[in-house]
C-alpha cells in the first residue's frame, strides 16, 4: 500500500477516535473550558517539539 494512502487512512482512525472522545467530554464539562485546555496541551506539546529540533539542549522548555 502506498505511503500516502496509509497516512490517509491512519488520520482517518485518529480523527474519527478523536471525535468519539470528545462527544464524551465535552458532555461533562464546559465546552470553553474543555477547548482551552486540549488547545494548551496542544501549545505546550508543539513548543517542547519545537524547542527540541531548534537548538538540543540549551532552549528545551519541556521534557518528555
Amino acid at each position: 500500500m502506498a505511503l500516502g494512502v496509509y497516512l490517509v487512512l491512519m488520520t482517518a482512525v485518529v480523527s474519527g477516535f478523536s471525535i468519539f472522545l470528545n462527544s464524551y467530554a465535552v458532555k461533562g464539562f464546559d465546552s470553553s473550558v474543555f477547548t482551552f485546555s486540549k488547545n494548551l496541551v496542544v501549545a505546550l506539546l508543539l513548543t517542547a517539539v519545537i524547542s527540541r529540533k531548534s537548538n538540543g539542549s540549551s532552549s528545551r522548555l519541556l521534557v518528555l
